[in-house]
């Protein structure tokens, strides 16, 4: 019976060796390919050049103004938020600002493109006294960013959006499972 055993662990040493020996003859052609110096593959060139305008908002303009900010004043400390409403007639803006439920400023200015200038007055003195400026830029048709001057604190940083307005419909997508690619 040993000797069984004996022949068993031979055969057994030489395919173990045969493996081996052809696994480091793979590894220095390998090791010899590694050599050579590699050459990547050039990119192809871009069927079409990338849009040089800009894409078309989904709103314009002047529609992007009017409607409920909520707005996120960035002073040193906490965050301090707060509800700015906007009306634009042509390049006119107009609207309030409730700072806190005690606070209120009436607000008039102007829009040039996307960028909006406003002073802050007090409702009851609105026709005089200005107390402040805003300067906005609008991001995108639903995201505004800028800064609040209003007396000692000058250029408040700020970001307001509206969480009203409804986003254009997606494209069609695939759902989570599905292949994006066409059968083949």
């Amino acid at each position: 019976m040993t000797s069984i055993w004996r022949a068993a662990a031979v055969a057994l040493c030489f395919a173990v060796a045969s493996v081996v020996t052809s696994a480091g003859a793979q590894g220095a052609a390998s090791g010899m390919a590694m050599a050579r110096p590699h050459r990547s593959p050039q990119p192809s060139p871009s069927p079409s050049p990338s849009p040089t305008a800009p894409p078309t908002p989904s709103f314009a303009l002047d529609q992007i103004p009017t409607g409920t900010w909520l707005m996120i004043l960035q002073p040193t400390g906490y965050p301090i938020y707060s509800n700015m409403t906007l009306k634009d007639d042509g390049t006119t803006v107009t609207g309030t600002w409730e700072y806190d439920p005690k606070t209120t400023y009436a607000l008039s200015g102007t829009r040039d493109g996307s960028h909006i200038k406003l002073a802050l007055k007090l409702p009851a003195k609105s026709t005089t006294d200005q107390v402040g400026t805003m300067d906005i830029t609008i991001d995108t048709y639903a995201d505004m960013f800028g800064s609040v001057s209003i007396g000692p604190i000058t250029d408040m940083p700020f970001t307001a959006a509206q969480h009203s307005r409804v986003p254009p419909p997606v494209d069609s997508t695939p759902a989570p499972d599905d292949s994006p690619y066409p059968p083949q």
